[in-house]
């Protein structure tokens, strides 16, 4: 029991999206992203972009990419700690727990289109995905979603995952976020 509860754990850790498409190396996903760096203000609802960036982001859970994980890490996730090195060693123990399970993504699918959202400051996208991974050879689907922020004035997305931002943490968050947004909702079955 303490041992489901602890793949569990793992799992609702690091779920991002989810789908069918092909996994792709992290190789080949970081040569297919744009540079978002070029990419400007009027061009913010790129869902291509984001899209990369969340497939980016569980390719790297998954073959154990810190770098490239604390990359597309929003910030309010890692404020919690001062020291960059003690969140960093931290997220590589986290990862490497995941080849202590045999866990493995098996699918990732976008299910809809992103939903970009902005307010005054700041632009929001919520990303909704369906993952298929195998923990210790049992398959578990998750259906879910990422978030997404940038403020106006950077053309890079951060991201937290779905699990984190939700109706009830949303305000606290990112207090400027649309109070009438729908969340899309979010489960996890083992098949």
């Amino acid at each position: 029991m303490m041992r489901s509860g602890y793949v569990f754990f793992l799992v609702g850790c690091l779920v991002f999206s989810l789908g069918c498409e092909p996994i792709q190396s992290l190789e080949e996903s970081k040569s297919s992203v744009s540079d978002p760096e070029s990419n400007t203000t009027q061009d913010w609802k790129n869902t291509q972009q984001v899209q990369q960036d969340v497939r980016r982001a569980m390719v790297a859970t998954f073959e154990g990419d810190v770098d490239t994980l604390l990359d597309l890490t929003h910030e309010k996730v890692l404020e919690v700690v001062d020291d960059p090195e003690v969140a960093r060693e931290a997220l590589r123990r986290v990862l490497a727990s995941f080849q202590e399970y045999n866990t493995s993504m098996d699918e990732l699918e976008f299910t809809a289109e992103p939903y970009f959202l902005e307010s005054e400051k700041s632009h929001f996208v919520v990303v909704p995905t369906r993952m298929v991974m195998t923990i210790n050879e049992k398959k578990v689907e998750a259906i879910g979603y990422e978030f997404g922020q940038k403020k106006k004035t950077e053309s890079k997305w951060r991201y937290i995952a779905g699990k984190k931002v939700n109706p009830q943490t949303v305000g606290e968050l990112f207090p400027d976020f649309p109070s009438d947004f729908q969340f899309p909702e979010m489960s996890m079955n083992v098949l």
